[in-house]
């Protein structure tokens, strides 16, 4: 028991106010709780991101991932991946699930429902043909997108093993979204 203004008050009847400021100070307690701290290992998602850069992303609970186009996303590569099968990998979602993604249009662009990807990230692009089933070649699809999946491509298009070659990923293996420095 305290006393405040010569009355005996119990704890909780003030408490709530320096509570009550304590917690709105904790934005970035909160913020910990739910971003991490990765660290860029390939180049694929060059000039945006560089081998060794470390970026925050927010934490996203297994399969409540809400997929949308150009977001960068960390995830689990899965098994159809081949070496990279079970590791933390970093790239930009290009289409979501029900999308029909594809390369090329006449001018050598990526098309998503028909209408050309926007995509000034992308410096290096891949030269428009290469080995089948091959991530060295621009040209690829057309691919639909299965619900609850997304196709990936890495924005430095020559040094990218993505979803031209590996396949679409589900979206319960998205552990985190990036979000901007």
């Amino acid at each position: 028991m305290s006393i405040v203004h010569g009355r005996a008050v119990r704890w909780w009847h003030v408490a709530p106010i320096p509570l009550l400021l304590l917690l709105s100070g904790c934005d970035s307690v909160q913020s910990a709780v739910t971003t991490r701290r990765y660290t860029v290992t390939a180049e694929n998602m060059e000039p945006g991101l560089h081998a060794g850069q470390v970026v925050h992303a927010r934490k996203v609970a297994r399969g409540q991932y809400r997929a949308s186009r150009g977001d960068i996303v960390v995830f689990i590569g899965p098994d159809s991946w081949g070496p990279t099968a079970g590791q933390t990998l970093i790239t930009r979602v290009a289409a979501v699930g029900g999308e029909v993604i594809g390369c090329c249009d006449p001018a050598g662009q990526v098309a998503v429902d028909g209408a050309v990807l926007h995509e000034p990230y992308v410096a290096t692009n891949a030269p428009l043909d290469g080995p089948a089933d091959d991530c060295n070649g621009r040209r690829f699809g057309p691919v639909t997108v299965p619900a609850d999946h997304i196709f990936v491509l890495g924005d430095n298009r020559t040094r990218s093993g993505d979803s031209r070659c590996a396949g679409t990923i589900a979206t319960n293996t998205v552990i985190a979204v990036v979000t901007p420095a």
